[in-house]
C-alpha cells in the first residue's frame, strides 16, 4: 500500500514538474504569436522571457520579442537597436541548442520578415533547410510551425506540399 502511494507520488511529481516549463513554453509561444500585431503582446513576451533566457529557448523567445518590439517602434533607430538585439540573442540561443528546430524556426520567421536593407537575413537559406529536414509531426508546437511555413514566401511549393 505505501509502495503504491509512493509511487503514484513520484509519479504525480514527474508529470507535474514535467508539464510546468510547457505551460511557460506555451505562454512564450502565445505571445509569439500574437507579438507582430500587438505591441503589448511582444512587450509582455519580453518580460516573461527575460528571467528565464538561461534556457535556450526562452532566450530565443526574448531575442524574438525585441524584434517584434522593432516592428512597433517608429523610430528607425530604435528598430535597428532592438532588431540588433534580437537577432544576437536567439543567435545565441541557436549556438547553445543548434539542433532544436523551435529555436531555428524562430530564427527563420524573423529574419523571413525583415526588410531586406537590414543586414541579418544570412542564416534563411539554413534554417529553411534545417527546419524541413528535421520537423516531426510528434514536436509540440508541429501544426503552428507547419501553418506558418505553408504561408512562408521563401518556401517552395513542392515544399509547402511535403509539408
Amino acid at each position: 500500500m505505501q509502495f503504491k502511494i509512493f509511487s503514484f507520488a513520484l509519479i504525480f511529481f514527474f508529470f507535474q514538474s514535467s508539464f510546468i516549463p510547457n505551460s511557460d513554453l506555451n505562454i512564450a509561444r502565445n505571445y509569439y504569436e500574437k507579438g507582430s500585431k500587438e505591441k503589448s503582446a511582444a512587450e509582455n513576451l519580453k518580460t516573461f522571457t527575460e528571467t528565464k533566457s538561461t534556457q535556450a529557448i526562452f532566450k530565443a523567445y526574448n531575442g524574438v520579442a525585441y524584434a517584434l518590439l522593432a516592428k512597433h517602434n517608429w523610430n528607425p533607430y530604435k528598430k535597428l537597436e532592438l532588431v540588433t538585439k534580437g537577432i544576437e540573442k536567439i543567435n545565441s540561443a541557436v549556438e547553445l541548442s543548434q539542433s532544436d528546430v523551435e529555436i531555428r524556426f524562430l530564427r527563420y520567421s524573423i529574419e523571413e520578415n525583415l526588410p531586406a536593407v537590414v543586414p541579418f537575413t544570412s542564416h534563411l537559406a539554413a534554417d529553411k533547410k534545417f527546419i524541413l529536414a528535421n520537423l516531426k509531426s510528434t514536436h509540440s508546437y508541429y501544426l503552428t510551425i507547419k501553418a506558418y511555413l505553408k504561408t512562408s514566401k521563401t518556401i517552395t511549393e513542392a515544399e509547402k506540399k511535403k509539408l
